[in-house]
């Protein structure tokens, strides 16, 4: 009997090696769920408020305000559209079976896109709270 040997499966095409299952699915709508309900109220509260603060070291507190706030809001949006992709890849995997490696490697992508433009916005942010002076210290 010969040894099989350890294929990437996802070089070949086959995504569905890192598939979540049902309670897999369970746990991550529950606990990305809440995370984006806090993300959203923070989100509320620093629109009303006209600013949006970031913890920094030693206590101290970064406030993004105009156009930096809003690129960093956009940041935060794609954060949670980011924590509501696997939970849509399982029930879109779950409906067309026969299409699963395809949609598989879909979210894929989709999943590392938005990672890069999270982190883009996230740094650009406060680039643009440098040079346009809205970043404050308190």
């Amino acid at each position: 009997m010969k040894k099989k040997k350890n294929v990437d499966r996802t070089k070949y095409g086959d995504y569905s090696a890192n598939a979540m299952d049902y309670d897999g699915v369970k746990a991550h709508t529950a606990i990305y769920g809440l995370l984006s309900i806090f993300i959203i109220v923070y989100l509320i509260y620093s629109t009303a408020n006209g600013r949006i603060a970031l913890p920094s070291r030693f206590g101290h507190i970064l406030y993004l305000d105009g156009f930096a706030m809003w690129v960093f809001f956009l940041s935060l949006l794609l954060l949670i559209f980011r924590f509501c992709l696997p939970v849509i890849e399982y029930y879109k995997r779950k409906n067309d079976f026969y299409k699963r490696n395809i949609i598989s490697k879909r979210f894929f992508y989709y999943k590392k896109w938005t990672k890069i433009l999270i982190w883009t916005f996230c740094i650009m942010s406060l680039i643009i709270g440098l040079v346009n002076n809205n970043m404050t210290k308190i």
